[in-house]
Formats: C-alpha cells, structure tokens, sequence
C-alpha cells in the first residue's frame, strides 16, 4: 500500500518512506472491526493525471489517514502555573512540542492547528516558589457568548455528547458506542437538517433556524435528551447479540414514536390554545 501511495501521488512519496511499518498502533484490532474496517488506500497505484481534483483530494486524505498510523507518537511538554496574589489565584498554562511526530504527515494543517493551542514556553518554577509581583493590571471586558459551532465542531460535539452526560451508566454507554450517529452518518444527519431548514449555514458556522428552535421548544425533554441514544444503543446490541427479538424492538420503538408524537400533538394544540 505505501509503494502504490508513492506511485499515485508523488507529493506522499517522501512521507511514505519516512512511514515505519513496524509500528502497531490500536487501529489493528480486529475486535474492534464490525461491519468493516476504517476507509484506507488499495495496493493499486492509479494515473494522479487522470484523476479530477475532488478526486485527488479525497485520495491524499485517506492516504495521509493511513499513512499517520506508521509515524511516532506527537510529543509535547505541558506545563501549569497557579500563583496566589493576597486572597486571588492566577494561573496561566503553556505547552510546547518535544517531538512533531505524525503531525509532520499533515503538515501545514497541523501547523495552523497548534497555532490555536496554548504553545508558550513557562518558566521552570518549583511548588512554594515566592516571585515578585512587577505590576498589575485591571482590564475592563465582557464574557463572550459560546463560539457558534462549525459542521467540524458540531460533528466532534456528536461524537463527544457523553461529555455532557451525568448518569454514569449512560455516559459509559455512549462513551463506548459512537455518541450521535456513527461517523459515516454524523455528516448527513447534519445535511439532513438543513435539507429539512432545521440548521442554516452562515460562512462557517451553523445556526439553528426559526422552525430548529420551535421544533426543540415542541419536542419532550426524553426525544432531545442524548441520553435516549444510550438507550437505543443498548437495546440494539442486545438485538445483535441475540438477547433481544428485533421484532420484539422495532414494535417498542412504533409504541414510543406513538406516544411522543401524540405528547407534542397535545402540546402543540394547548400553546395553540393561548
């Protein structure tokens, strides 16, 4: 496979022989593999000239995916500082890169990447360290609304929906499972959405419409509430484990849909009521 990268896209073929193919990191894990295996290249070199440039694109990225797992480990240095001023604690944290490791595979991208990280180098202090105060300063502002999210962010936010989970039972099932959606449908349930005028893109960032924020102002709690995929999930891998009748599943989930839609039937008919 990395000879037939190195024939199909000249600009890998450095990367390819820098690649060692003696490391094994977690993604061969057979255990892990259940419908099929992450996308990665063929053994089959193709004509780089005969490819449109859509086509060029997506090649180089599964190339480079593939082709990170064969590099060392991205190396770093983090560091945190907390200093008590009378009855006040300031603190400020730094980070700096040991080793590039499989970032170099994805170069300027990973470079404009760490340029939003913390990447300041802190002075080497030791814990009960006294330090003179130089000046201080008060700095009028205002706290900052949460940044909107991007189809990336909001893709990373389905993914990591756990993180705002408090029941540990179903933290640790979407933890374990794919969060929201799987990552082959996270990016069309999103186009999904804005096919239905659910989301709206404005440049990068995307928005919850009108009829989004009515939609999640109608619906009960349990529908929009992640913490009903955990439930799904659950269910479903008892189906595949054979615990669970998928008829006896599929009739509870038509009983369900039933029941909330006639709850927002309700709703809807008492707001419209007022």
């Amino acid at each position: 496979m990395l000879s037939a990268i190195a024939k199909t896209d000249s600009q890998l073929a450095s990367l390819t022989q820098k690649a060692n193919p003696n490391i094994k990191s977690a993604t061969w894990n057979d255990q892990k593999i259940t419908a099929h295996h992450g996308i990665i290249p063929t053994q089959q070199s193709a004509d780089w000239s005969k490819l449109t440039e859509k086509e060029k694109k997506i090649y180089e990225l599964i190339s480079r995916r593939y082709l990170a797992q064969f590099f060392s480990e991205h190396l770093f240095d983090a560091s945190s500082i907390s200093l008590k001023i009378k009855n006040e604690t300031f603190s400020a944290t730094g980070k700096v890169t040991t080793a590039s490791g499989w970032k170099v595979v994805y170069g300027d991208f990973s470079a404009e990447e760490e340029k939003e990280e913390s990447n300041q180098s802190l002075p080497a202090l030791r814990v009960g360290s006294v330090i003179p105060v130089k000046k201080i300063e008060i700095v009028q502002d205002k706290t900052k609304a949460p940044a909107s999210f991007t189809e990336g962010s909001l893709i990373a936010a389905m993914e990591k929906i756990h993180n705002v989970v408090e029941n540990p039972e179903h933290k640790k099932l979407l933890k374990e499972g794919d969060g929201i959606g799987t990552p082959a449908t996270r990016a069309a349930i999103i186009t999904e959405l804005k096919n239905k005028g659910y989301l709206e893109s404005k440049g990068k960032k995307i928005h919850a419409t009108q009829e989004g924020v009515a939609l999640l102002d109608l619906v009960p709690a349990l529908v929009k509430n992640p913490v009903l995929t955990a439930i799904f999930e659950r269910k479903l891998k008892e189906v595949e484990a054979g615990k669970t009748e998928l008829e006896s599943f599929l009739e509870a989930q038509k009983k369900f849909i039933q029941q909330e839609v006639s709850k927002a039937k309700a709703l809807l008919e008492e707001k419209s009521a007022k």
